[in-house]
This record gives structure tokens, sequence and C-alpha cells, in this order.
């Protein structure tokens, strides 16, 4: 059995009164725990300015409570977030008081340049909305010379900056300058080709990011816009300025070859190269990737875009040029100008290419977009061969995109949307008259074609449409007779008659903005919109009637747009109306306008187009009685205005002059337009009118004055009387208004003759016409025998001036009318103008009525020759008036007692006057 052990005894624990360590060799011994700590920490507090000191009391603030000052210091801060809220807190400042902007533009301006160039993307950003938003447009009204050096400084430096971002913006912060300020690129376009082109040499650029690209090219294109050029197609050399001919007249005018300019071009003619070489080798890609996308799609338009741009400008120099010289450029000047500048390979490339074509299948949308680069080739093609290097041949293919695009060109959009663009198509048009006088007579009938199809199915008021009419100006007006290859074209002549047709067919259409509901329903019901008559179209019709006189096949063309004139001035619309212009030669019966006046758009165009289209009237061969008679109810349009009325009456007197109008629709027209045309004088007694009864009155009177001038020399009065008098009588008869029937009897007046030819039913008809006419008088201006050198007595002997004429040319009819006179007095009124009022049985007015109108008789020194010899009606009327006194006495009050008793003694005292006078 073995034996437990037994347990170890340890010896027990002592206190210790230190603890020792052991150390090991190297170590830094610890501080002793009693050692007091003298570090010193802190922060540093970055503060731009102490808030205490500075007063901003009356500063404008952002919305951190920074003032401007503060802010423009903090744009140049180290730090990026900082710099960014700078830029934030300046536009608050400068949208909350924009005095700030113009009390300190030029330290604004000359603070934030630095950012044009900062390293970060948002910076340069937020600086260039700021500027675009803000600072820019609050300069055009101070003189921006300062403001633009200060900025362009750093844009430069910023265009060659060795990131192409920083660059890319540069170019985008100088477009931002020209479309502001257009007129500073010319300081700085040398420079700034410079720039562009250095951009366009780096070919891997190209192909890398196409919206980089795009970025520098359409600040290029807008760039070369700015330069002067002939891009509306119109020969430079009409547009010589009066400067230069009266500022230099006295010495010899010579080329102006500055420096400037040479160096431009030349500069033009380095990026011209550039831009082919760039539009190849995008062309290279699309045909590599076999797709053409939008971005490169826009790329290459711009591209396309600035050539033509840079084409045009050269033409414009070539121009210039040529008006310095002030005479025709020869033909080794011009091949010298243009190899230095414009050699004729450096197209050659772009040309090779054309047409454009897809290497696969095409969605609509890719179609349209080589649609548009193929237009845009051929524009610089047609461009240059016209203008630069006319020897130039024409390739099949560029006559066959215009023949085979022109007619798609649509007026209404299909279903399918599968319409060209006609925007595209409308450059190519000014150049279809040089085409035609170039090519064969096969394909210049395909061409003639092609444009004809294109002007039918353009839009009416289109751009389209404008250029097709300024086109066929030019062919049509040509001196060479580009349409005629041959005599006797038959085809060339149809072509002529659709061309008038549709010029006659828009003229139809086009109406003004605001028709009336009549005019929507009667005369224009096959339209659903309503536009203005556009200027172009008036100035065409002129032309075509200017060329017409010297070519007999327009000519009849011509005369068929008449009908559409007829409804373009104005149409009578009441069925029932009656309107004759052939009365004369015919029944003889008077004219006659009744039923609603249907005015066409001629009323409602601008003044300037109105003469146009009254000048369109000079060159028809005859003027038919419908045209008059729609030119005729024109004419009593109140929103006619006066120079417009009296032109048209001067074109168609002028008309009739020239052998043009009928005799008889000429006079018919003439009297239609006096019996008709409403003179606004609702009260002709008053002393004071307004300007508007003032101005009617007096245009009235004037275009009278020019018709009865016009009736005096249309031959043998007495022949044109003896067929008229019957006829104006008539119309006298039908109670016209004062100022009218004062007209007419001033025609009457003009016709007849001392002795009067009037036959003696006419003067039987006349006396009672003209007693109704005078007693009108008499009543509107009651005072004018008081009022000698008055408004009412002048007024009033205008209207009695040709009774005066009649009544000196004839006796007999001064005698019938006193008889009349006498029996007016007692007898019941049956004259028109008093029927129905209380005139007929008021003794006392018809009495005052009866005196007033023999002292206008003998007021006048004609009538006081003339009235000696009537003195047996004169006693007659005398007895008439005492007669009606004595037995109405007991019918009146005192008052019209008093009042017929002083118009009796008046009536006696003017007998006598005229006894002693006739001694």
């Amino acid at each position: 059995m073995v034996r437990s052990k037994a347990p170890s005894k340890k010896p027990a624990a002592r206190g210790v009164d230190f603890k020792k360590y052991k150390r090991k060799l190297g170590r830094k011994l610890p501080p002793p725990k009693n050692t007091t700590n003298t570090e010193i920490k802190s922060k540093a507090i970055i503060l731009p300015e102490q808030s205490i000191a500075s007063d901003k009391a009356g500063l404008a603030l952002s919305k951190k409570g920074q003032s401007l000052k503060e802010l423009l210091q903090q744009t140049s801060h180290h730090n990026v977030k900082v710099r960014r809220d700078a830029l934030i807190g300046v536009r608050e400042i400068l949208l909350k008081d924009p005095t700030e902007l113009r009390d300190h533009k030029l330290a604004i301006i000359e603070k934030l340049r630095e950012r044009i160039n900062d390293d970060d993307k948002v910076v340069r950003e937020t600086l260039y909305q700021l500027f675009r938003t803000i600072i820019l447009p609050g300069c055009k009204e101070d003189n921006h010379g300062a403001h633009i050096s200060l900025a362009m400084t750093y844009i430069f430096n910023a265009m060659t900056h060795l990131v192409l971002d920083v660059r890319l913006m540069a170019f985008k912060f100088f477009d931002l300058v020209i479309q502001n300020f257009p007129s500073s690129f010319s300081s700085y376009a040398e420079k700034v080709l410079e720039n562009y082109m250095d951009i366009l040499k780096k070919i891997h650029f190209h192909t890398d990011d196409k919206s980089k690209l795009k970025t520098a090219l359409a600040g290029l294109l807008r760039c070369l816009s700015l330069l002067p050029s002939n891009k509306n197609g119109t020969d430079s050399s009409e547009q010589l300025t009066s400067e230069t001919l009266v500022l230099h007249a006295f010495k010899e005018v010579v080329p102006n070859d500055s420096t400037e300019h040479d160096k431009i071009g030349g500069k033009l003619s380095d990026l011209l190269q550039l831009l082919v070489t760039c539009f190849s080798g995008l062309i290279s890609v699309v045909h590599s990737e076999r797709v053409l996308d939008a971005h490169t799609f826009d790329c290459m338009l711009c591209i396309l875009q600035s050539i033509d741009l840079v084409v045009q400008n050269y033409v414009h120099r070539v121009h210039k040029y040529q008006k310095g010289l002030q005479s025709p450029m020869s033909s080794a000047t011009m091949a010298s100008m243009q190899d230095q500048d414009f050699p004729p390979p450096l197209l050659d490339k772009l040309f090779a290419i054309f047409p454009i074509r897809p290497m696969d299948y095409l969605s609509e949308k890719e179609d349209q977009r080589y649609f548009i680069l193929n237009t845009i080739i051929s524009q610089i093609y047609f461009t240059f061969r016209q203008w630069i290097c006319p020897s130039l041949g024409l390739p099949d293919e560029f006559l066959e995109f215009v023949v085979d695009v022109l007619p798609k060109v649509r007026g209404v959009k299909l279903s399918n949307n599968k319409t060209l663009n006609e925007k595209h198509l409308v450059p190519l048009v000014p150049f279809i008259p040089s085409l035609i006088a170039t090519i064969d007579s096969y394909q210049k009938h395909a061409l003639l074609q092609a444009f004809t199809t294109a002007f039918k199915n353009s839009y009416a008021d289109s751009s389209m449409k404008m250029a097709c009419l300024k086109a066929l100006e030019e062919m049509l007006a040509s001196e060479e007779e580009i349409l005629y290859s041959v005599s006797s074209d038959l085809e060339t002549h149809d072509y002529q008659k659709i061309w008038i047709d549709e010029t006659g067919l828009l003229l139809k259409l086009f109406g003004n903005g605001h028709p009336s509901k009549l005019h929507l329903d009667i005369c224009f019901s096959i339209l659903d919109v309503y536009i203005f008559i556009p200027q172009e179209l008036l100035c065409f019709l002129v032309r075509l009637g200017q060329i017409g006189l010297r070519n007999n096949d327009l000519v009849k063309e011509y005369e068929r747009l008449q009908d559409e004139f007829q409804i373009f001035f104005c149409v009578c619309t009441d069925k029932g109306a009656a309107f004759d212009f052939n009365w004369l030669l015919t029944s003889g019966s008077p004219i006659y306008i009744s039923g609603e006046r249907c005015y066409g758009p001629f009323v409602q165009l601008p003044e300037d187009c109105q003469f146009i289209s009254i000048c369109c009237l000079s060159y028809f061969d005859t003027l038919k009685g419908d045209l008059l008679s729609s030119l005729a109810l024109c004419c009593l349009s109140d929103s006619l205005k006066p120079p417009v009325l009296t032109h048209i009456v001067e074109v168609v007197q002028s008309s009739y002059r020239a052998g043009r109008v009928d005799i008889a629709d000429y006079f018919s027209f003439c009297i239609t337009l006096l019996s008709q045309f409403k003179v606004t004088t609702e009260e002709l007694s008053t002393t004071v009118e307004t300007e508007a009864v003032c101005s009617s009155a007096r245009t009235f009177r004037y275009i009278t004055g020019l018709i009865l001038t016009s009736l005096l020399q249309m031959g043998d009065q007495s022949l044109l009387l003896q067929m008229s008098e019957s006829f104006v009588l008539d119309i006298l008869s039908q109670n016209l208004p004062l100022e009218n029937a004062c007209a007419m009897m001033r025609v009457l007046v003009a016709l007849d003759s001392k002795p009067s030819k009037l036959s003696e039913e006419t003067i039987v008809k006349l006396g009672d016409i003209v007693l109704s006419y005078m007693l009108n008088i008499a009543l509107l201006f009651p005072d004018h025998g008081k009022e000698q050198e008055g408004r009412s007595s002048c007024t009033g002997r205008y209207y009695l001036v040709p009774c005066f004429h009649l009544f000196d040319r004839s006796l007999v009819l001064m005698k019938h009318l006193l008889n009349k006179m006498g029996s007016f007095v007692v007898e019941p009124c049956k004259l028109a103008f008093l029927i129905g009022t209380n005139l007929t049985q008021d003794y006392p007015r018809k009495i005052k009525a009866v005196v007033c109108f023999f002292s206008m008789l003998s007021m006048d020194s004609k009538m006081q020759r003339i009235l000696p010899s009537c003195k047996a009606e004169i006693d007659n009327i005398l007895r008439e008036l005492l007669l009606t006194q004595s037995s109405e006495m007991v019918n009146m009050n005192i008052e019209q007692c008093h009042k017929v008793e002083n118009a009796v003694i008046s009536f006696k005292n003017m007998i006598g006057e005229i006894s002693i006078a006739a001694k």
C-alpha cells in the first residue's frame, strides 16, 4: 500500500513596500505617476475677415451673409468647394441687386475671368452659366470693348491649355461672347481660327469623342456665320453702297487689299482643307461601323455647313474685289486669285464622295440624315460651279440628285411620315435657272418637271414656295432666254401655263387672318387656314406683268389672272343684286349695288402691299368690267386709306388713257364711285367738324376732282352728255347724300356747256331735283347769309356752285325752279327728301327755307345778273308768301308769327336790292 504524499509547506507571504520592475535594456523609462503634463494643443481657425471689424450695413449680401467683395476674394481660394460656393454667392447677389453689376462691372469681370481655365469642371460650368445669364447680358448697354478685352486674354490662354476639356470650355466662352457681341469677332478672327485649326489637326480626336468634336464645330460654325457672305444668293454687284459712290466720287476707287483680310483669307483656305480632311475621316468611320449615329451626323453636318460658309465668304470677297475695280474681272485675274486663295483641287476630295451612300439597309431616320448631307454637298458644288469655277462641268450625279429629290416635296404630310423636309431643299432652288441655262434640252425638261412639281406641292406660305417664285422670276425675266433652247418650245409653254395657274391659285387661297363669316362661307369656303399674303407673291405678279410686255406668250396667261384678282379685291354676294357695268350700251338702266359686299384680302393688307397689288393692274392688256366692278366695290370700303384709294383711281385712269379700259366700263366705274362713296358727315351744319369727317370729305372731293378732270378728256362731251344725262338724273333722283349729290351735279356741269344742251325733259326733271337739293342745303346751313366769312358759309357755297353754273347756262331751268318754289310754299310737299318729316306742314320752317334759298341766290354775282330776268317768278313767290302768312296766321303762336313776318320782310328787302342792282 502506497503512502500518500505529504502537502508542501510554503513560507507565508510578507508585506512589500515597493514593487520592483525588471527593465529591459534599451527601453525608455515611463514618467513618474506624479509628473505634471505641460503639453499644449491647438487648432487653426480660418477667418478671412473678422466680422466684428467689417461694417456690412447697406451692402448686398448672399444667403450666407457674405458681401460681393468677400465672395470675389474667395473665387481664388485653393479649396474647390469654396470656389464653387463663392460663384453661387456672386450669382445670388447679382440677381438680388442688379445695381451691383452696374456699379462694379469691370471689377467683377476682372476677378471672375481667372476661373475660365479652372481645373474643376463644375467651377468652369458655374462660371459659364453666370456669364451667360447675368454678366454678359448686363454689359450690352455699355461700351463693351473694355469688358470683352478683359475676358479675351484668359479665353485665349485657356484655348492653349493642356487639358482638352479646358480648351473646349474656352471655345464655349468665346462662342458666348460673340453671341452677345457679334461685332467683336472681327478683332479676334485670325487668332480664333488658328486655335480651331489646332483642334482639328488632332486626328485621333475626330473619332474618340464625337460630343467634344461637336462642341468645337458648333462654335466654329457660329464664328464662320459672322463672316460676310452672299448667303442669300443675291448679286453683290448690285449692292454697291452709295457711300462709295458719293464720298469717293472725286478719286479712283481701288481695291482694299488690307493685310488683315489677306490673312483671314489664307486662314480660311487652310481651315477648309482641314474640314474636308475631318469629314473624310468621319465618312471612313461611318463606313467601317456601318451606321450613322446622331453624334456623327451632327459633326458631319456642322463640317459641311462650315465649308459652305467658307465658300460663300470667298464668293463675297471676289465680288467685293470686282466692285473695287469698278470693271469686270478678267478671266486671268480670276484664275490667279482662285489659285492663290481657293485652288480647284481643294474640294475635289469632297465632291468625289458624292453621293454618300449607306453600306447596309437604313432606317427612315438614317435615310433622312444621308439626304441632308447630300443636299448640302450639292449646294456647295453648285455655289462653287456658279460663282468660283464656271468652267467646271456638271456631273450627272448632282443633276440626277436634284431631279430626284425636288418632286418629293409635299405640301401636306402623309400618314407614314415619309415626306422630305422641304427646308433642306430650299437652298438648291436658286441654282435652277443657271442649271437650266447650261444643260441640254432633254435634261432641261426633266429639271423643269421636277421644279414644277416642287412648286405645286410645297406649302402655300413656305420658304420653298417663295424661293420657287424668285427662281421663276429669274427664268422668265432672263434676257438670255434660258427657257427657250429652240423656237416654239411647246413643253416650256405648258410649264409657263402651270406656273401662272399656280400663282393665280395662290392669290385666291391667301386670305386675311380674321375674315368675316361671310368671307368664310362664300368666298373662301374651301380653306381651312388663313394666312397673310406674302409680299414676295405680289412682287412676283408685278414682275410677271412687266415680263409679259415683251413676251406675247405670257400676256395671254397673265390676262387669265383677272378672275383671281376680282375675288382678291371684292365681290357682291347677294344673289338678287344687280351690278351691270354695260348699262350704257344695253338698256340704259342705272347702276345698282345692293347685297352684302365680301371684301377680299386686299383691304386687310399692309399699305405697301396694297400699292404693289394695285401696280399689277397696270399690266393687264384689257381691264374687264367684272374686275372694275370689284375695284369699285373695294373703293367703297371704310377701311381703305386715302392714298390707296387715290392710287386705284389713278391706275384705272391711266389704263383708260392707254386704251385698256372700255369707255362704258370706265364711265360706270367713275359714276359708281361718286354716287356710292360714303362721307361720314352727320352734321354738316356744325361749325366744328371732327378730323375723321374732314379727312373723309377731303378725300372724296379730291377723287371727284380727278374724275371730273378725266371726264373732260374723254372726247366729245356733248355726245357723252346725250348718252348719260338720263342715267345721271336717275341716280340724282335716288335721294343721295348731300356730298354724293353735289358730285353728280358737278358731273352734269362738266359735261354740259353754255348755253345748256340739256333737253326740255331733262330740265323739267332737274328742276325738282335741284329744288330738293338746294332746300336741303338751306335747312343744313340756315345761317348762310349771316356768316359770310364763317366755315358754314364756305361749306354751303361749295354745294351751291354746281347749281349756279346750271342756272347761268339755262334761264329756263332758273324760271322753272322759281315757279316750283312758289308752289312749294302753299302746296303739300312732294319732295323726296321731305316726305315723312314734319316740314310738309311746318309753314314757318318752309318759309324760312325759301327765304334762305333766295338769299343764297342773291349773294352770288352771277345770279344777281340773272334774277332780274325772273321778276315775274319772284313776284309770284312773294304773293304766295303773303297769302300763306295771312291764311295760316291763326294757326301759329306769337313766336312763329314773328319769325314768318321777319322772313317776309327779309325777302322784300332782297327783292328791292335786286331791283336797284338791275337799274
